[in-house]
């Protein structure tokens, strides 16, 4: 339970419900990790009994130890809230779901040599395709892409053991 949880909304009270099954799997060059993840935010009775709904399935692949490819679908139910700034009259509080919107994610990444053992640095880039309702297409456009391009740094090796160790020296 959560209360209060906007700003736009005072005394909006809500249930959230979450569920994810997650699966990974190793192969002789890398491994596959999948997560299937469900939510659902229930408005409590003061503001009408809204639901929302949103779904997830993402996967990433990394082979010949420096390759690194995934993918996430994404398909949320949305309210008008995403129409405020172009057009506020169109907030309707306690107002229904006007639609979803998927979101179509798929990236690679590659791993760079590096002269310090310590880290790891990748350069990668990732597209996303959306899919709206019908309401949210006038401001968005038919088809809104978005695109990336990052640079990642991370630590090698198993952060958690480290920060044992560390612990443990103390």
């Amino acid at each position: 339970r959560i209360n209060d949880r906007e700003a736009l909304e005072p005394d909006l009270d809500t249930l959230r419900t979450t569920a994810s099954i997650h699966h990974n799997m190793r192969f002789s060059s890398g491994h596959v990790s999948t997560s299937l993840i469900w939510g659902r935010n229930k408005d409590l009775e003061s503001h009408g009994t809204r639901i929302f709904n949103g779904y997830t399935a993402e996967s990433t692949v990394n082979f010949l130890g420096e390759n690194w490819v995934w993918t996430r679908i994404e398909n949320v139910d949305r309210d008008r809230t995403l129409l405020v700034g172009e057009t506020p009259q169109a907030l309707l509080v306690g107002e229904e779901p006007i639609g979803r919107v998927q979101a179509y994610t798929f990236g690679y990444e590659r791993d760079l040599p590096t002269r310090i053992s310590a880290v790891k640095v990748g350069l990668g880039a990732q597209v996303t395709t959306y899919g709206l309702a019908p309401q949210l297409k006038p401001i968005y456009g038919d088809r809104p892409i978005g695109f990336s391009v990052f640079l990642r740094i991370r630590p090698t090796g198993n952060a958690a053991a480290h920060m044992q160790m560390m612990h443990q020296q103390h």
